[in-house]
């Protein structure tokens, strides 16, 4: 893992950002990407206060993993040798992630092979708000 792949820039997609960078590895843990999460949390015919008492645990737990990266984050940001690397992995990160703004013109599943998971950019937006915030 590195802060960047060596894959020449026109090849690198969001997919591969996400897989194979150091921050990548980080950013693409999600609550929102296992089946199993929905199952254990959300039963069929549940009370309303289970329901909301399990969208309570994965808010907190989803707030524990957005505090966690933006230390990391905001560490690399504060040394000097670490900063413009930052800042290239997080320029990489957007330019790859393009054709999400496209996703009108494009299937689902091509969207979901060249770009990252819905919880990678979930992660990322959320940290670069409190990027913006402090």
């Amino acid at each position: 893992l590195m802060w960047l792949p060596t894959t020449p820039p026109f090849i690198l997609n969001g997919k591969i950002l996400q897989s194979s960078s150091f921050l990548g590895t980080l950013f693409c843990f999600s609550i929102f990407q296992s089946r199993e999460i929905a199952e254990n949390y959300f039963r069929e015919n549940q009370p309303r206060q289970q329901v909301d008492s399990a969208f309570s645990v994965l808010r907190r737990q989803h707030e524990r993993t957005v505090t966690l990266l933006w230390d990391i984050v905001k560490c690399f940001f504060e040394k000097k040798n670490t900063r413009q690397q930052m800042m290239s992995w997080l320029l990489s990160v957007l330019v790859a992630n393009r054709p999400r703004g496209q996703i009108a013109h494009m299937q689902m599943d091509q969207l979901s092979r060249t770009t990252s998971s819905d919880g990678f950019m979930i992660n990322l937006c959320h940290v670069m708000v409190k990027m913006c915030l402090s």
